[in-house]
């Protein structure tokens, strides 16, 4: 070998390239990019299943606070607080609900409308929040 190459050879030290790190970054990209879908997906599947399992708690407290009660919640607020009015206070057995389940998977508050007799539509807006028609999750008309 000639004095030039043996000099290179000595001279080059241990570690690592700018090339191979930005090979190894842009390894980590494609590997994150190829899995951001899935895991997107996920996330909203789960947020569908929370806010079905909500809703359908709800419904069956509605339904409960009027077989104690003797009427229909006026807002859906109404299963956390005893009423006011001195006859259905004494029947009130609440509350009903958790706070947290009064909320849908992207943390908006469910909506209830109350009806006639027992009859009474409780749904989530869905991911598109208040508005978005068609987003609308598990709707309730009893």
């Amino acid at each position: 070998m000639n004095t030039i190459a043996k000099g290179l050879l000595k001279s080059r030290k241990p570690g690592i390239t700018i090339l191979e790190i930005t090979f190894g970054l842009l390894i980590i990209g494609l590997f994150i990019g190829m899995m951001l879908p899935v895991v997107n997906n996920f996330m909203n599947q789960a947020r569908m299943r929370k806010t079905d399992t909500n809703l359908q708690s709800v419904k069956v407290a509605v339904q409960t606070y009027i077989n104690d009660v003797g009427f229909q919640p006026g807002s859906i607020t109404d299963l956390l607080e005893k009423p006011s009015e001195p006859r259905a206070a004494a029947r009130w057995r609440g509350p009903y609900v958790d706070e947290r389940m009064l909320k849908d998977g992207w943390e908006n508050e469910l909506v209830f409308t109350p009806g006639q007799a027992s009859k009474f539509q409780l749904y989530s807006w869905g991911r598109g929040g208040e508005g978005s028609d068609d987003t609308v999750i598990s709707a309730f008309e009893d």
